[in-house]
């Protein structure tokens, strides 16, 4: 036998092998779908580049909700108004969870009860117009910085003008003050955060997602997204320090104050332990993001 005829046995069984074990891929309850290949699931299938594009050009095969294969990880994929509609609002309990995001796992600092955190942030950020100032106050008052900004700085690209006042106003919930649109650190964050969502969105983000143990240890650009939340982390750590040395538990200023004072009340109740005892959770992230 040749090497020609080795080659092509070879091949074919190896393509065998492939289409048997694909075919054999357990799907337990979830819509059908394209047939995934081993290892690489159904990425053969889509262009990186385009991933939105691709699945919605699927969804005319194989229907509004099909089953996608991120290389060996099984996502169910849901196009169109109505079948979103059906999953997030009339099942919102059943979809309420969520996966895992390699991209916001650093250095193994995950705050797994997103239920609970979740009910605690819509609760906290319906309450904000309480006390001093509303929500649509905040939008006035950054609105008139804006205006501000565009009168007296020219050129003045209105990109980054709107996108440091919708970031201001988060601001000013979450940290209880704004930033001047010059501010080196408020510019620092929104490099930062603009940075990590390019780089996500990327195919070296996409192939981080599909195949997070081997790209941790890829050299790359998707690299670049660790380095940026560990330093968006130390300034979440630096503000949380910032607002435990100054909080008043009868007052909270923002959103910072507000989740202090729940661990202090959540830790009280679980262990009887008196105010401050919980300061240990702020230490723990701080050593987390100086990791």
């Amino acid at each position: 036998m040749d090497i020609t005829s080795t080659i092509s046995l070879l091949l074919v069984f190896i393509i065998t092998c492939i289409l048997f074990v694909s075919r054999k891929r357990p799907r337990g309850n979830l819509p059908p779908g394209p047939t995934p290949l081993p290892f690489i699931g159904n990425m053969h299938q889509v262009k990186m580049n385009d991933l939105i594009k691709s699945l919605v050009d699927l969804s005319k095969t194989y229907g509004p909700m099909y089953t996608f294969y991120l290389g060996s990880r099984p996502t169910v994929v849901l196009c169109g108004y109505q079948v979103l509609k059906e999953a997030l609002i009339d099942y919102a309990e059943e979809f309420s969870g969520r996966g895992e995001f390699p991209a916001v796992q650093i250095n193994g600092f995950l705050i797994s009860r997103w239920r609970q955190l979740r009910r605690f942030a819509i609760t906290t950020l319906k309450n904000f117009g309480m006390g001093k100032r509303s929500l649509e106050e905040r939008v006035q008052e950054e609105a008139q910085y804006l205006i501000e900004e565009f009168r007296t700085r020219k050129p003045f690209d209105p990109t980054f003008g709107f996108s440091s006042a919708g970031s201001n106003i988060i601001c000013s919930l979450v940290f209880g003050d704004r930033f001047d649109y010059r501010d080196e650190e408020f510019l620092t964050l929104l490099y930062l955060i603009n940075n990590n969502w390019h780089l996500m969105s990327s195919t070296w983000g996409q192939l981080l997602f599909v195949f997070p143990k081997i790209m941790q240890h890829v050299p790359g650009p998707h690299r670049k997204i660790y380095k940026n939340y560990v330093k968006l982390g130390a300034f979440v750590a630096k503000r949380l320090q910032m607002n435990k040395e100054t909080l008043d538990p009868s007052n909270p200023r923002d959103f910072i104050d507000c989740f202090l004072i729940k661990v202090e009340q959540v830790c009280t109740l679980k262990h009887g332990r008196p105010r401050g005892s919980c300061s240990t959770f702020i230490k723990m992230y701080q050593s987390s993001v100086q990791k």
